[in-house]
């Protein structure tokens, strides 16, 4: 589906960073973005992190 394309911990201070598309908070660079199936990529996405597979949900604002 996709990869992460920027890893924010670690590399951003400002507390008004807005993360954009490709951002990830813990994930590396090059991590592969899986669709959870029977979900909308907007409201669910899943990694695999310290050899898990994690479900990430959206949240609103």
């Amino acid at each position: 589906m996709g990869h992460v394309k920027f890893k924010v911990a670690g590399n951003v201070c400002d507390p008004n960073y807005r993360p954009k598309d490709g951002d990830a908070a813990f994930l590396d660079p090059g991590a592969p973005i899986y669709q959870v199936v029977g979900r909308p990529t907007s409201q669910a996405v899943a990694a695999k992190r310290n050899g898990q597979i994690l479900s990430y949900e959206a949240k609103g604002p």
